[in-house]
């Protein structure tokens, strides 16, 4: 039994491989094998709310609904980028989801990618909101889809800029797909009587996804 250890490879991937031995100056070859490496971020499980799209079950970064998850800036598809200077972000295209530069799509995979505006819209209209403390103290909207009653929980994670983090426990803010401008990108803002679709976060600034 040989076991080797390969470095440097990339997350959520299938790789393939052969084995050979030389043998009096001839190669012998296995068949072809493969194995597909882990996700950087644990993948959630898709929720169906009986809306237009599924949504997950936890945000990107986290690995379960009781965890805020990453703060990402926007159109960051590794989710590492620790920079919040604006002009190192985007500004090629007005969304988006599904693209390269969806963290969703570049680190879950194909089927996930971030939500756009009119979804996020969709989610506030037709779920109702009740504040919760998870079991570790992280406050969150616990959304009940009025189509099903199945439930998702948003995490009230706040934002996070150059000075720190800020308003955890007391907003959730996220990220949604669409570009707005160079330095400028729209965010959600999600309140328990009315949200805020339409905010102008500066895409350096750190959300959730």
């Amino acid at each position: 039994t040989y076991t080797f250890h390969i470095e440097n490879l990339t997350p959520n991937t299938k790789y393939y491989y052969v084995a050979y031995i030389v043998y009096q100056s001839k190669r012998n070859t296995s068949a072809t094998q493969n194995f597909t490496t882990l996700p950087k971020f644990p993948v959630a499980d898709m929720v169906d709310l009986g809306l237009s799209v599924k949504w997950a079950s936890w945000n990107i970064g986290a690995s379960s609904a009781q965890e805020y998850g990453s703060y990402i800036a926007w159109g960051d598809s590794t989710g590492e980028n620790s920079s919040y200077v604006n002009d190192e972000y985007p500004n090629d295209m007005s969304d988006i989801s599904g693209t390269k530069y969806d963290v969703a799509t570049r680190q879950w995979g194909g089927e996930w990618r971030m939500p756009t505006p009119t979804e996020w819209k969709e989610l506030d209209s037709l779920t109702t909101k009740e504040i919760v403390t998870l079991d570790n103290g992280v406050k969150a909207y616990k959304l009940t889809s009025t189509k099903n009653n199945n439930t998702i929980y948003i995490p009230r994670g706040g934002y996070e800029t150059k000075n720190g983090k800020d308003a955890v426990n007391s907003e959730a803010d996220y990220w949604t797909s669409e570009n707005t401008a160079q330095s400028w990108a729209k965010g959600i803002k999600i309140g328990k009587v009315s949200s805020t679709f339409e905010s102008q976060d500066e895409k350096g600034w750190h959300m959730l996804i």
